[in-house]
């Protein structure tokens, strides 16, 4: 319903006003790139969008305020401290998703490391004495059809 309004909204030439509208507007029609690159502009409305009833918008509000960096972490960590119980639990949960998002990647960067670190390490000739190498191998002659 809202997706729908915001299209005939925009069909009919609307134009937000302020930030704020234009942050509403945005999370509207999904528009998350867009709304990281508003920055501090779009924090009010990604905080609000913390206690939304559809959880994929509070995952995507969320996602938002993560790929901020400082600013998003540092709305969720002001928002932790609201008086707002509801508020308080969105800011709680937001921040516990960032930190196993972070501790993921953190995972998958090490991981990647290590493969690269085994990838450009190549046995050295000490290594290899003593064993019997694969290469170069001999070619068998073709056999003659007979």
């Amino acid at each position: 319903m809202r997706v729908e309004a915001s299209w005939s909204l925009e069909k009919s030439g609307w134009k937000p006003s302020n930030n704020n509208e234009k942050a509403r507007f945005l999370m509207v029609k999904e528009r998350w790139a867009d709304l990281v690159q508003m920055r501090e502009n779009a924090v009010p409305t990604l905080v609000t969008g913390l206690c939304n009833q559809n959880p994929a918008i509070r995952i995507k509000c969320t996602e938002v305020l993560r790929a901020m960096g400082s600013i998003g972490y540092a709305a969720i960590n002001d928002a932790m401290k609201s008086s707002d119980p509801v508020l308080k639990k969105a800011a709680i949960e937001a921040a516990s998703r960032i930190k196993e998002k972070d501790s993921l990647s953190a995972e998958k960067k090490k991981l990647r490391r290590k493969k690269k670190k085994k990838a450009k390490t190549s046995p050295s000739k000490s290594s290899l004495k003593g064993r019997k190498l694969p290469w170069p191998r001999r070619i068998p002659k073709p056999r003659k059809a007979g």
